[in-house]
């Protein structure tokens, strides 16, 4: 009977221990896959309101709007791009394919510091077939776009130059194509906007022989995009020579940058407060602005905050909204940043275009019979001031001086287009219509602004007419 006794007890403490290790294992499998991942995405649907924006730019009106906007690009600003050779300034190119695509968020910063992982938890796709790699090691080496289609497909860098937004990247070469790629997925809100994930930033100058120029490509990408996220994270705020490139680039675009401070919740309350101060303390010569950017902390994915208080628990959550509500903004406002930039092209073409004109009128002006036109064309290249080229230039209305490239450009500039092969902005003008200067300033000063106040006032419209409040309009 005893030993009876002792076999049943041994066999009840071996099914409660094999029950407890199975409930264990199923716990674990279903974290892995997911399931057990407890913070809410509420705030997503409540501030990105993806139904009612996708409805709005379904309409036949928004692509008359773009047409409109292309339309101008070639009646006033292309011909003065094509008569004073603006695209051979290195300067941003500008296509078609600009105003049609979908707005862009590009992702740049260190290596490892959830970049990747940002894009997943904000598109949804963690833990699916769709997402994208993560993990301690440099796991992206590629610039990744990612887009929407019904069907997922991969889409390689010799195919997406096809496309017309793309298609400028092409001159970067073969190592470049083969470390570009798109994935195309089934996801509402790359309807509205498309993501880009970047290689990391790695201060190694063994690692930095990429095969292409990267802060090159990062420019490119940066011109391109709407808002532009540098992620750190606690363990990397080191900023080397090649970040340093990077924030150069990103001068004149500051109203884009965010920075986030992603992982905050792998340290505590005081060191997170050390971190925040370290990552201005380094960045801060780099900025250069009255305003710094604008800092979102958080660890953006869904698993549990974890060492972290829960006021700095909301505070994270806080700044996921305030996130979320820039990304918003970049989608239902695509219409107006379209024209803006477009308005903002015209002006730097403007501005080059009048630079030329100084140039070769100085040109004309000191014509000699004891110097060739070349001689006198280089000793104004070396000594613009003297011939006050820049002081006529800025003259003009609405022009500042930060806009107007160098006088190092515009040596390189010459020298591959003779000054004597241009023609006087006052001789730019046909029997019927404007002048090529008057056109592009009617563009700047009246078309795009009466476009813009065409696309609020349709937004207003369709706004109003979901709240069923319109009246008079």
């Amino acid at each position: 009977m005893y030993s009876i006794a002792v076999l049943l007890i041994f066999q009840c403490f071996t099914e409660i221990f094999a029950h407890d290790i199975s409930s264990h294992q199923k716990k674990e499998k279903a974290t892995d896959s997911g399931e057990f991942l407890s913070r809410s995405r509420k705030h997503f649907d409540h501030i990105l309101k993806l139904e009612n924006i996708a409805e709005f730019y379904d309409k036949d009106l928004i692509k008359l709007t773009l047409d409109k906007l292309f339309n101008l690009y070639l009646k006033s600003v292309k011909p003065l791009e094509d008569a004073y050779k603006y695209n051979d300034m290195k300067h941003h190119i500008m296509n078609e394919g600009e105003i049609f695509s979908l707005p862009m968020i590009t992702l740049l910063g260190p290596w490892s510091t959830g970049k990747s992982t940002l894009i997943n938890y904000l598109l949804g796709i963690e833990n699916s077939s769709f997402s994208l790699n993560s993990g301690a090691q440099p796991t992206t080496s590629d610039f990744t776009v990612l887009a929407h289609n019904t069907e997922p497909k991969i889409v390689d860098g010799n195919v997406l130059v096809m496309e017309k937004q793309y298609s400028t990247l092409e001159k970067y070469g073969k190592v470049l194509l083969e470390r570009l790629k798109s994935f195309h997925i089934p996801n509402d809100i790359l309807k509205l906007v498309n993501f880009v994930d970047t290689p990391g930033v790695i201060e190694n100058r063994k690692q930095q022989e990429r095969g292409f120029p990267f802060d090159e490509i990062c420019q490119w990408f940066i011109d391109q995009s709407e808002l532009i996220l540098i992620v750190f994270d606690p363990a990397k705020l080191d900023v080397g020579t090649e970040l340093e490139k990077i924030f150069k680039h990103l001068k004149g675009y500051e109203a884009k940058v965010r920075i986030v401070l992603n992982k905050a919740d792998s340290i505590n309350s005081q060191e997170l407060l050390r971190v925040y101060g370290s990552l201005f303390w380094g960045l801060s010569p780099l900025i250069n602005v009255t305003e710094p950017p604008q800092v979102y902390i958080s660890s953006f994915w869904s698993k549990p905050f974890q060492k972290i208080s829960k006021e700095y628990q909301d505070m994270f959550i806080r700044d996921e909204e305030s996130l979320l509500q820039d990304i918003f903004e970049v989608m239902s406002n695509r219409l107006q940043n379209k024209a803006a930039f477009l308005r903002r092209h015209a002006v730097l073409v403007r501005n080059h275009a009048l630079m030329v004109d100084s140039y070769i009128n100085a040109l004309a002006q000191h014509r000699s019979f004891f110097q060739s036109g070349q001689d006198i064309a280089d000793l104004i290249c070396d000594m613009p001031h003297k011939y006050k080229i820049y002081q006529k230039v800025l003259s003009h209305r609405d022009i500042s001086e930060k806009d107007l490239l160098s006088a190092s450009d515009y040596q390189e500039f010459f020298s591959l287009h003779s000054m004597e092969n241009f023609v006087s902005l006052s001789k730019q003008c046909g029997f019927i219509s404007l002048c090529l200067l008057d056109a592009i300033e009617k563009t700047i000063h009246e078309d795009i602004p009466d476009l813009l106040l065409e696309i609020d006032s349709m937004k207003s419209a369709y706004t109003c007419s979901l709240k069923q409040t319109c009246r008079g309009i």
